[in-house]
């Protein structure tokens, strides 16, 4: 904090300032015999007339003297009673963007790093969930790989309202800061690329060495494939084939690949293989209702309408 004095002399003399502190209360400034005797340290200010006091913990009363060339002296005072004051605690979304809602399954980084102090008091930080759906058992832990200890990590698996508090202490005062997390329900993948191309026209290929049916893409809010983020949490595939429409198709054992191969021995110049690809995310109920409620049909639209689906097919002509 900074004061400054400002006066006069009625005889025109220059004056010399001096500054003192002492111990509260102030008294009558005109009483000399009330006056503190030790000096205070010189201001680091380039003016006489301002005075520069460090940061106090205790009330103290600061004093100001001016001196005319004779060695008159006046004298005022002002009381110092410092105050601590609040922390303020600030959360921020490091990751996802932020944004008013969330999709499922998003791993949120939160951050207290803005958090301040007017005082310059360092600060403790204590994490907590106040609200979140019911049967949802995510924690604020500490963010694995991650040094900074503002950082909290949430993991969120059900859908709804999450409260989030932090609440931080300057050593004397606490004060605590909230925010709302709207997380979405889950939403069913969509399979939107794969070679060859799914849809209706008849392909073809060699029989002594048919290509492979690879997926390419698949979107999803929690687990989309491919996920560089996290290899192993991706939609699950579930493939059938047959031949030539003799009866319903087989299931072929290799539901957790993106890839299928056609084997060359089960096929001769003429046979048409049918394939059919369904992908499943951790919801599988709701999955499971899509794909029932499409029956057989070769495309599970998720909406009616929809360019988005969770089944599709080819047919494969063998031809030399």
């Amino acid at each position: 904090m900074t004061y400054s004095a400002h006066g006069y002399d009625p005889d025109q003399d220059q004056l010399t300032w001096t500054w003192a502190v002492g111990q509260p209360p102030c008294p009558d400034p005109a009483d000399p015999s009330r006056w503190p005797i030790t000096s205070a340290q010189p201001s680091t200010l380039a003016s006489p007339t301002s005075y520069q006091i460090s940061p106090v913990l205790t009330a103290q009363c600061v004093w100001v003297f001016a001196t005319d060339r004779y060695g008159a002296v006046a004298a005022d005072n002002a009381p110092l009673a410092p105050a601590d004051n609040p922390p303020q605690p600030v959360i921020r979304v490091v990751s996802p963007a932020p944004a008013d809602s969330y999709p499922a399954y998003s791993m949120f980084q939160l951050s207290g790093a803005t958090s301040s102090d007017a005082d310059g008091d360092p600060l403790v930080n204590a994490w907590r969930i106040d609200q979140a759906p019911l049967g949802s058992t995510a924690a604020l832990v500490p963010c694995p790989t991650v040094t900074d200890p503002t950082l909290q990590c949430l993991n969120v698996l059900v859908s709804g309202q999450y409260v989030v508090a932090l609440t931080v202490d300057d050593g004397s005062t606490t004060t605590t800061a909230s925010m709302t997390l709207n997380v979405l329900p889950d939403q069913p993948p969509c399979i939107t690329m794969t070679t060859p191309m799914y849809g209706g026209a008849l392909l073809k290929d060699d029989p002594t060495a048919p290509n492979p049916i690879m997926v390419n893409m698949v979107t999803d809010d929690g687990d989309p494939f491919p996920n560089p983020a996290s290899p192993l949490q991706t939609v699950k595939f579930t493939w059938f084939k047959g031949k030539n429409d003799r009866g319903n198709l087989q299931y072929v054992d290799n539901g957790s690949f993106s890839m299928l191969n056609l084997v060359p021995t089960d096929y001769q110049p003429g046979d048409v293989a049918n394939v059919r690809l369904e992908v499943h995310d951790r919801s599988t109920a709701v999955i499971d209702a899509i794909l029932l409620g499409c029956g057989d049909a070769d495309f599970c639209p998720i909406t009616p309408g929809s360019t988005c689906l969770v089944r599709v097919s080819w047919r494969i002509e063998m031809d030399l």
